[in-house]
């Protein structure tokens, strides 16, 4: 004790100080880079409840020096402070930066408060996700929240050697609804001329909403006969300089839309509406607007516009007998896999099968029960 009470003296006139702040809490205080810092737990995270603890964390910093990050102090990895950094950071790499923010500030945040996002593990990822089931959010919206939860994760992995394990979220597969071509024709009567050229391209090209809202002029070479996708417009009109999976997709310019590239409108997009591009609100907007009136008086099922051109892009061209591959390709899927799911709907060939239409003892006629050997009742039933 005598040691430690001359080791004391010796820090306080290095700066480096303690005292009793309240009965059995000590506290150790120090200048470091001009700012008053207070410490009321030592390196592991004790809390200081003698001057024998107190004395021992003085000769610690004096001889490993003040460390922030060690001490809790440094709040670039409190989860609050780090999750609000990386939803604004990311803003620009994501359409959905406003549903992310909303995110981090009414889900990530109150649930993960100021915890280093170092410490947090797989039993907060799985309290959070029985927080998330308890406020009744289906098992879809689930798997959205902790998908941008774990992209926050990713985004740091740098700062976190063991970072939490997410268990995955069971969901059954949403029925697809698309249209068939002549279910497309019908709806595309009660288009306005206006909006025909960007719903033709959609039709015809099966491209996301974004892709063919950002379609420059620049990027559409029409003597050679292709056209890249490779720019977006968002939700909000702006412009940006990548698709989703950031890929570059060449289309070749087909005799069905050769027509919307006739005559430059002067803006650098190829589709406008009041002299501004298209955004998927208004392309959802319209296609509904035209699409019940087909419904009233047509009986055309009524559903979004992504449905009824991508969705209904892809499973039409597996009924026509396209390879997966092929239509994959057209889709600018990142594997076969991501369009498998469409091959369900081709259901000819399915048919078939479960009709045993290629059986060849299989008469698809109705069967004949009785035969009529006489006209007696005891010639066809015999006794």
């Amino acid at each position: 004790m005598r040691y430690l009470s001359f080791g004391k003296n010796m820090l306080k006139d290095k700066g480096i100080h303690c005292r009793e702040n309240r009965p059995g809490r000590w506290q150790v205080y120090f200048t470091h880079d001009g700012k008053q810092v207070h410490l009321q737990r030592d390196q592991n995270g004790h809390i200081l409840k003698s001057e024998e603890a107190a004395t021992h964390l003085m000769m610690y910093i004096d001889k490993n020096g003040y460390d922030p990050r060690v001490f809790g102090k440094d709040k670039s990895f409190q989860f609050d402070v780090a999750a609000r950094t990386w939803a604004e950071l990311t803003k620009k790499d994501t359409e959905r930066w406003k549903e992310r923010a909303r995110f981090v500030e009414q889900l990530f945040v109150p649930s993960f408060g100021k915890l280093d996002i170092k410490t947090i593990k797989t039993i907060h990822i799985d309290q959070f996700i029985a927080h998330l089931q308890g406020k009744g959010f289906q098992p879809s919206y689930i798997r959205n929240i902790l998908g941008d939860l774990r992209a926050f994760f990713r985004f740091n992995k740098k700062s976190i050697p063991d970072p939490p394990e997410f268990r995955k979220i069971e969901t059954q597969e949403k029925v697809i609804r698309w249209l068939t071509m002549e279910e497309q024709d019908t709806v595309f009567q009660f288009l306005s001329k206006e909006h025909l050229p960007i719903f033709t391209f959609l039709r015809w090209y099966g491209c996301r909403l974004n892709e063919a809202c950002g379609l420059l002029w620049e990027n559409v070479f029409v003597e050679k006969g292709y056209l890249s996708l490779s720019t977006v417009v968002n939700r909000d009109g702006e412009l940006k300089p990548f698709t989703k999976k950031k890929q570059l997709k060449i289309r070749p310019i087909i005799p069905e839309v050769e027509w919307i590239f006739d005559s430059p409108n002067g803006s650098e997009f190829v589709f406008t509406h009041k002299g501004k591009p298209y955004n998927s609100f208004t392309l959802y907007r319209l296609w509904k607007c035209a699409n019940v009136k087909a419904h009233q008086k047509f009986d055309i099922p009524v559903i979004n516009v992504y449905c009824a051109t991508r969705h209904s892009f892809a499973t039409q061209r597996l009924q026509l007998g396209f390879e997966l591959s092929e239509v994959s390709a057209a889709l600018g899927h990142a594997s076969v896999e991501m369009t498998k799911r469409y091959a369900q709907y081709s259901q000819e060939k399915l048919a078939q099968v479960i009709r045993g239409i290629h059986t060849p003892f299989i008469d698809v006629q109705k069967p004949k029960l009785l035969e009529h050997k006489g006209d007696s009742k005891d010639e066809q039933f015999p006794r």
